[in-house]
């Protein structure tokens, strides 16, 4: 089943709400996210997303119901392990959760298969199987939330390609029309959209819009077409391989991450202490705006990455202009 909307925000309520359709027989209402995350600006979207600043004060109280759980963030460990020899606390604390307050009390669990607002945390390969039977084993929904990482961006047509593992709902947007028109999607298993709504009332005002579908549909088309996952996966290798000659060179070049052209630098003060330096990272970021070089800085609480997510259409001499400004504004800064 597929179900167009306006934006990732309305697709991730539409995929919670058909996980808690599922589940409301056995009582289901809770869902596990993740810190860290972010998964849209509505109500239910916006308390499934793990980002302090994005939940002011005045926007309280939001939905009841959630759980956050650590990332499984290698650089960063909640845990203060290492991998591998970690056996992966931060996907069996999810099964933890879910045994001590009871299986029939969770409606799903929502997670990007690779987060992208804290910098691109990649998990480690055996995460997302484990989160996979953990949720089959107590007859959880699974979400994947690819909404920033869907359509070619990791170098697959989306990220859970990476990893073998197939969730009961994903959800859709941005790369869905490449920005051209509003629209995002959710798309169910077989059974879950048989399933439905029923007999529960669900839809938006732009809920199908037919111009918003032919514009995606066209977009999609040229994705396939022109063969750009392709060139996003070869470019993205590339390109990665520059950032990690980079974060060789420099110290303030903390860890870099990522797949396809969804690539991060996280900056640091040093790498030995790995200390946040946002006031570095802002001077980067603003230095190579100044050359032309444009890309997001993502300075969350305690981290401060540079965050890049060009073109799928772009080249390598793109890339070379482009980490040429780079080196340049880290040499100015160390």
């Amino acid at each position: 089943m597929l179900y167009t909307v306006s934006g990732g925000s309305e697709a991730n309520e539409s995929a919670m709400k058909l996980a808690k359709r599922v589940r409301h027989k056995v009582g289901g209402y809770k869902f596990i996210s993740r810190l860290g995350a972010y998964h849209g600006a509505t109500f239910g979207a916006n308390t499934a997303t793990g980002l302090v600043m994005s939940k002011p004060a005045w926007v309280e109280p939001l939905v009841p119901g959630f759980v956050h759980v650590p990332l499984p963030y290698c650089y960063r460990c909640s845990f203060g392990q290492k991998y591998p020899s970690c056996e992966l606390e931060c996907a069996k604390i999810i099964e933890q959760y879910i045994i001590q307050e009871g299986p029939e009390l969770y409606a799903g669990v929502i997670l990007e298969p690779i987060l992208s607002a804290k910098g691109v945390i990649v998990p480690p390969p055996e995460y997302l199987k484990m989160v996979r039977d953990i949720c089959s084993r107590y007859d959880i929904v699974l979400i994947f939330d690819e909404i920033v990482s869907g359509f070619g961006r990791t170098g697959r047509m989306f990220a859970y390609e990476h990893f073998g593992v197939v969730p009961d709902i994903m959800t859709l947007g941005k790369g869905m029309s490449s920005g051209y028109v509003p629209i995002a999607g959710m798309v169910a298993s077989e059974e879950l959209g048989k399933l439905g709504y029923a007999p529960h009332y669900h839809g938006f005002t732009m809920s199908g819009y037919p111009l918003a579908n032919a514009v995606a549909y066209a977009n999609i088309k040229v994705i396939i077409e022109e063969d750009l996952v392709k060139n996003s996966g070869l470019v993205g290798h590339y390109f990665m391989d520059q950032l990690r000659e980079i974060e060789k060179d420099f110290e303030v070049a903390g860890d870099v991450r990522g797949k396809g052209l969804l690539l991060s630098l996280e900056i640091v003060k040093d790498k030995r202490s790995k200390l946040p330096d946002f006031e570095t990272a802002a001077t980067i970021t603003d230095f190579c705006k100044e050359k032309g070089f444009l890309f997001h800085l993502s300075a969350r609480g305690d981290t401060a990455n540079l965050l890049f997510t060009p073109p799928l259409c772009i080249a390598t001499e793109d890339i070379d202009k482009g980490v040429r400004a780079l080196r340049e504004a880290l040499v100015k800064v160390s």
